[in-house]
Formats: C-alpha cells, structure tokens, sequence
C-alpha cells in the first residue's frame, strides 16, 4: 500500500492493483481491513476510475462490495472511506454507487446490527456534507429519505434512535427545508415508551436548537420539552430541564440581538 505514492499512477495501477485486488478477496479479515485502512491514499495515486479486471467502474463495484461485508470491522472500514471517495467523485456517481436507495449498503449500515457503525454514519454523513459539491442538497437527496425511515421503525428503539443522532448532528447542514420535516419527527418520541430515547431527544433538541428558528423553538421544541420535563424518568426530567434553559437564553439572546 505504501509503494502506491512512488510508483506513480500507472506503475501502481498495472504491478500494485491486481494485488490488491486479490488481497481483498482474502478469506482473512484482517488482511482485508489492512488493505482498507491504507485504501483513501492508494485510490487517491491511481484514481477511482482505474480499471480492475478490463473494468473501468472494477474498483467502485469492489469497494461497495466491501461496504455490505459479512464483517462488521470490514463494513466499519470501508464506511469510513466514503467520504475519501465522495471527494474523488462527481455526487450523481457516488449516490449511484454506493447510496442507491432503497435498502442499499448505505442505508442498511444506518440499520447495522452494530452500534459503532449506525453511530459512524450519521458521521460519515456529516464528513461528506462538507464537500463543496454535496452540502446541503445531497443531505436532503440522499440522507433525508434514510433519516425519515428510521421514525417508521417499531421494533428497534436503537434504530429510531439513528434520527435523532442525525438531527443533532446534522443541523448545522441541513437546510430549513430538511429541519422542518426532521423536527416533527423527532418531537412524535416525546411519548416513546422508551426512556433511552426520551433522554436522547432533550439531548438532541438541545444541540441543534441553535440551528433553528425562534418561532420553531418556542412553537414546537420547548412545549415538547415541557412535556418530558414532566416525565417519570428523573434522568428524562433532568435532561429536559437542561434543555429548556439553553433554549430559553438562545431565544432571549436572538431577541435581544
């Protein structure tokens, strides 16, 4: 992997990447992972449209591949190359490759049986909605419709969980459009029967509450707080109060401002 810089794009692509192409169909996974661990630089010499097998698209198809492994390590690794890739690739290619919705490898890892891996793609999401070329409009393209399905959820609690982990994490690139729909979705957990994601959203409401609006704050956030404020779980009760008084002296500010 290393070799990839001093060769150069041609040598790597015709002596290096045959190997690697091998390397990570090792039946061992830690081979594998070494390999996508040293992966962003090597893609980054030989570009992400170098052929593998005679193919042009080989090294993207090989790469989704590994972000739908049987490992949850390998599917974690590769998760975090995609925002490497997102960078090296125009967004129509990147969302057709490794986000096509529904229920392809990007949005199954925000359902990943693993925690570390629902939790790191609210982060990868984050990562990617810093290039330039996707911000905003790619969140609402590609992310929304993932974020959205995750309130339909009735069997996982730790799934449902994902929105609101998305919310406060995300605010800050959403655009008004994106937080108007995420926000009532959100508030509907209010009266979750799960005290976990009751705590989560005060938390949540609270890190992005500077992201919105004072009328959605006053209108909708702080009666929702209210009410877990009055909730029989003193960790929810305390975590709303907390909240209330960060909203209440964000809304003052902006008003005295």
């Amino acid at each position: 992997m290393a070799l990839g810089s001093p060769f150069g794009a041609a040598q790597a692509t015709e002596l290096l990447l045959p190997l690697l192409h091998s390397l990570l169909d090792d039946a061992n996974t830690n081979v594998r992972l070494a390999i996508i661990y040293r992966l962003g630089d090597f893609v980054r010499t030989v570009g992400i449209d170098c052929e593998v097998d005679g193919e042009s698209e080989g090294l993207q198809r090989m790469l989704a591949s590994l972000a739908d492994d049987v490992n949850w390590r390998v599917r974690h690794a590769t998760l975090l190359l995609l925002p490497t890739l997102a960078a090296m690739m125009p967004v129509s290619r990147f969302s057709a490759t490794f986000v096509a919705l529904p229920l392809g490898a990007f949005e199954q890892r925000a359902t990943d049986p693993c925690a570390l891996i629902r939790l790191d793609w609210v982060r990868t999401c984050k990562a990617i909605a810093t290039l330039p070329e996707y911000a905003a409009a790619w969140l609402s393209d590609a992310v929304l419709p993932v974020l959205r399905a995750r309130h339909a959820e009735t069997r996982n609690y730790q799934r449902r969980a994902v929105l609101l982990d998305g919310l406060a994490t995300l605010a800050p690139y959403c655009s008004a459009e994106m937080l108007e729909e995420l926000v009532p979705l959100a508030l509907s957990m209010v009266t979750d029967k799960v005290p976990n994601l009751r705590l989560q959203l005060a938390a949540s409401l609270q890190q992005a509450a500077p992201h919105f609006g004072v009328v959605v704050i006053t209108t909708q956030v702080l009666p929702a707080l209210a009410e877990l404020e009055a909730d029989e779980d003193i960790d929810v009760l305390g975590a709303a109060r907390e909240a209330i008084e960060a909203c209440l002296a964000l809304t003052t500010a902006r008003r005295r401002a």
